[in-house]
């Protein structure tokens, strides 16, 4: 029975350690699948965020193709009432010269208030792609900073090659906060 008992401990212990590694294994597997799917979210969050920003640029150039139509017509009709006014019989030269004034007036008037309108669309439209770049920035500095670290551990296995993974993974986030620093650091130009 003795013998009977130490074999089952002996038993109880080998099971408990092929517990034990496959645990291990399947920890360090899901880790690795865990590491796949963050890789593949932040893949489809920047494919999402770059789909975004291209539909806010197409909106933005839509609105300002719209103002620039808007002011052609209005500029158009500007020129039928001027012409109407200045083609009335007995107008003396100084008459013709403040009507010519008013609608020069007019057209500027126009013009400014279409720049104005244009210049706000563009700086709005600026603005969302300025922090679609940071958010792709960030995203991508995540992935590389957890790749940098997988791959070094992975290639280099034990404490070293966490210490390495660790320094990759900084370097990798230091450039990444260099870049979003510079995305932040642009200015709207409205040309």
């Amino acid at each position: 029975e003795a013998k009977m008992t130490a074999t089952a401990q002996k038993a109880e212990i080998l099971a408990y350690k092929d517990h034990l590694t496959l645990q291990e294994e399947l920890q360090a597997l899901s880790v690795e699948k865990r590491i796949a799917a963050i890789q593949s979210l932040a893949s489809s969050a920047q494919t999402l965020l770059s789909a975004i920003s291209d539909y806010n640029q197409a909106k933005a150039d839509e609105a300002v193709k719209a103002n620039e139509e808007a002011l052609t017509t209005q500029l158009s009709a500007l020129d039928v009432a001027r012409n109407e006014e200045l083609n009335k019989e007995g107008l003396t030269a100084d008459q013709k010269v403040a009507i010519e004034n008013k609608y020069k007036q007019k057209k500027y008037e126009l013009e400014l208030a279409e720049y104005n309108n244009t210049t706000k669309i563009k700086k709005k439209a600026f603005e969302q792609d300025k922090k679609m770049k940071i958010a792709m920035t960030i995203i991508s500095t995540i992935t590389g900073a957890i790749s940098a670290l997988t791959g070094m551990i992975s290639s280099i296995p034990g404490p070293v090659g966490i210490v390495l993974g660790a320094v990759a993974a900084a370097a990798v986030v230091a450039a990444g906060v260099l870049q979003v620093s510079k995305i932040n650091n642009t200015t709207f130009d409205a040309g």
